[in-house]
């Protein structure tokens, strides 16, 4: 397994619930069902829409095309007759004001931001703005289980309600709410804005976007938690037609009540579209202007999105609120599930991973233990439980365990079957690599065979567990083992792309160069201006092609330049006099070849920074005259050192610069730090 993956308890069960998700999904078989739906016409003329809902007194199972297109026939063929028509009143309650896990689900599903980015901006409201008066924070404390309201926060609201809306929306003696929630920890108030009075309209003129559109969010769902139900008029009318029933109905709102300010989003539900019905009564004919048969299938439960895995966590009395935006951020930055459409998926090593656990350590990826851990932790915070002793009972066993797993698994087992066949016929698994997944030999270590995902057998996986390209010199005998061990070369990919080495690695660690070959040595020597010990010698960039010039005794003397020794030594000091030119990296694809800026008739002292004219003609031992010492013509282009030399030991440049305060600043921008020399 590649390194970097661990995670605590509540991570590992947040990877397990989506792989099991997905794994419901991979297993599941869809089954067709078809639906009828009949457009008839009222005594009036009126037209409107009912569904089939019975055929014989039975529910419909009409589960191909051609039952569905025969009882299309007879419904066209009949006269509906209207059997009964009920009318129901009903009222519906607004939601709770916010918890962390509701406002977190809410914001991934009306304003799609991940947790982390919800809390992040909620701090920033938490904090709030500089004002005349002080620092003001906008909203109550995001980091709650609670849905309570202080009776401030609730008669505040009833009077931001009555001027905005009337006294007709108002809930007189308030609307207080209890928390469902399991292992809730209520030492603050629900999240709300800490005044009505500063609206969402007025903050939208001061606040960044992010902020100003969460604020929002938060404002309207506590406002709306002191409003009056929303009032519903339901109108079912039920008609028969020989062997069939069908049903026709429609909802109207007659009082909009909290909807007026905020409807709660819903993860996999469609909307309710309001709709009416004509008048109908009892013993009323009609007549079928058409029949539409459409087909369906079964579908699996969705997969989850940010909002529904919280939910999930938290129905199951698992994490905590404070933790569950760095729970989801951990899974995805460690890979073990990726966003894809807004809906979370495994990747293989976390499919792999899962695996692991629930096959050796099953007991504590399970929610029930997991849950009850949090009760646990629950009694050692409240004091009812001494911690030492708790912790004394899990973690005896488990280091047995742990210890005993580290001798009984090997390689081999660690991997996710697929129904590959390596070149031997042996199966393939899925194994996590330092650079991504790739196919493995099941017989690891004794077959070492691997491949690229999805490549057919034969195709080579480099480390990042990507395809490698055919390059020159695969499949010749390897030039340092070929005549003895039978060695040949291979493509591979490593940290710095594709190469060329010995298929006997690590036995044999051959490497083919390829690229511009080294550049041609100095044809006299030049003492190290740094050391004084060493001489340069001339190097090429592995990366760039360019060619510099550096100390013999690196790494002892880690001096470099890439101005260009000519032979020649400044008369006042001894430092050698290179080139006032940087040279360049091979143009046009001439290997070895080295281009020089402008100024090549100026030189340069090492060791001083003198400016050196270049007389004509050879170079070589002759001391040279030049101007007053300037050190600052030894610095480089955008960097903060001279040139050549060396680095300072433990020394460290070019921090990041520091993050900017949000105390003392005015909204909507950073105040930010400088790097050094910058």
């Amino acid at each position: 397994m590649r390194s970097g993956l661990s995670a605590g308890r509540v991570q590992s069960v947040a990877v397990r619930l989506v792989v099991d998700r997905e794994r419901e999904i991979r297993a599941f078989t869809a089954v067709e069902y078809w639906t009828i739906e009949a457009t008839l016409l009222a005594p009036d003329r009126t037209k409107f829409s009912a569904d089939l809902v019975r055929i014989d007194g039975d529910k419909p199972a009409i589960g191909d095309e051609a039952t569905a297109l025969v009882h299309a026939a007879a419904l066209r063929a009949s006269r509906p007759v209207v059997r009964g028509v009920a009318v129901k009143r009903s009222k519906r309650s607004p939601a709770p004001p916010f918890t962390t896990s509701t406002l977190q689900q809410e914001a991934s599903r009306k304003l799609s931001f991940s947790p982390k980015r919800t809390m992040t901006v909620a701090q920033h409201l938490y904090e709030g703005l500089e004002t005349d008066e002080g620092q003001v924070g906008l909203i109550t404390y995001m980091r709650t289980d609670s849905v309570a309201l202080s009776g401030q926060a609730m008669g505040e609201a009833r009077d931001t309600i009555a001027a905005r809306f009337g006294q007709d929306y108002t809930m007189p003696k308030g609307r207080p709410f209890k928390t469902k929630t399991r292992n809730a920890q209520e030492a603050h108030e629900a999240i709300r804005p800490t005044s009505f009075g500063r609206s969402p309209d007025q903050m939208e003129k001061v606040l960044p976007r992010d902020e100003a559109r969460l604020y929002r969010l938060i404002w309207q769902r506590a406002l709306a938690s002191q409003m009056k139900e929303k009032e519903l008029e339901t109108t079912s009318v039920d008609l028969g037609a020989d062997r069939y029933e069908l049903r026709a109905t429609a909802t109207r709102t007659v009082f909009d009540g909290f909807s007026a300010v905020y409807t709660e989003g819903q993860d996999d539900a469609a909307e309710e579209q309001e709709k009416t019905l004509p008048e109908l009564r009892q013993g009323d004919q009609t007549s079928v202007q058409g029949v539409k048969p459409a087909q369906h299938f079964t579908e699996p439960l969705p997969r989850y999105t940010e909002a529904t895995l919280i939910k999930a966590l938290e129905e199951h009395g698992i994490g905590r609120p404070s933790t569950y935006a760095a729970t989801i951020s951990t899974i995805l930055e460690r890979g073990y599930v990726s966003v894809q459409e807004r809906r979370l998926r495994p990747e293989p090593v976390g499919e792999i991973v899962t695996d692991l656990l629930v096959d050796h350590f099953g007991s504590l990826v399970d929610l029930e233990f997991t849950a009850r851990m949090e009760d646990d932790l629950d009694e050692v915070a409240s004091g009812k439980r001494a911690w030492v002793p708790l912790v004394r009972a899990f973690y005896t066993p488990f280091e047995a365990t742990v210890a005993a797993k580290q001798k009984e698994l090997r390689p081999a087992d660690i991997g996710l079957a697929t129904t590959e066949l390596c070149s031997e016929g042996h199966p393939m698994v899925i194994r996590a690599g330092r650079y991504g997944e790739y196919l493995a030999c099941s017989m690891f270590p004794e077959h070492k065979e691997t491949r690229p995902i999805g490549s057919p057998p034969g195709g080579e996986v480099g480390a990042d567990g990507q395809p490698v390209p055919e390059l020159a010199g695969v499949g010749e005998a390897c030039p340092k083992c070929g005549a003895t061990e039978g060695g040949t070369l291979v493509a591979r990919r490593g940290r710095f792309g594709p190469f060329v080495g010995c298929v006997r690695y690590p036995e044999c660690d051959y490497i083919k160069k390829d690229g511009p070959p080294p550049p041609e040595p100095l044809p006299f020597e030049v003492v190290c201006p740094t050391c004084g010990q060493g001489h340069l010698t001339a190097r090429r960039a592995r990366r760039t092609g360019s060619v510099f010039w550096g100390c013999s005794r690196y790494p002892k003397c880690d001096f470099t330049t890439s101005r260009e020794p000519v032979g020649a030594t400044h008369d006042v000091d001894g430092g050698p006099v290179v080139r006032n030119t940087e040279a360049a990296p091979p143009d046009d694809g001439a290997v070895g070849a080295t281009t020089t800026k402008a100024h090549a008739d100026t030189g340069l002292c090492l060791r001083c920074g003198a400016a050196i004219p270049l007389p004509a003609g050879d170079l070589v031992g002759r001391a040279l005259p030049g101007g007053p010492a300037d050190p600052t013509a030894l610095r480089r282009p955008g960097r903060g050192r001279p040139a050549g030399r060396p680095r300072a030991t433990g020394a460290r440049t070019g921090r990041p610069a520091a993050r900017g305060s949000r105390s003392g600043r005015t909204r909507g921008s950073a105040t930010t730090g400088s790097a050094p020399g910058a």
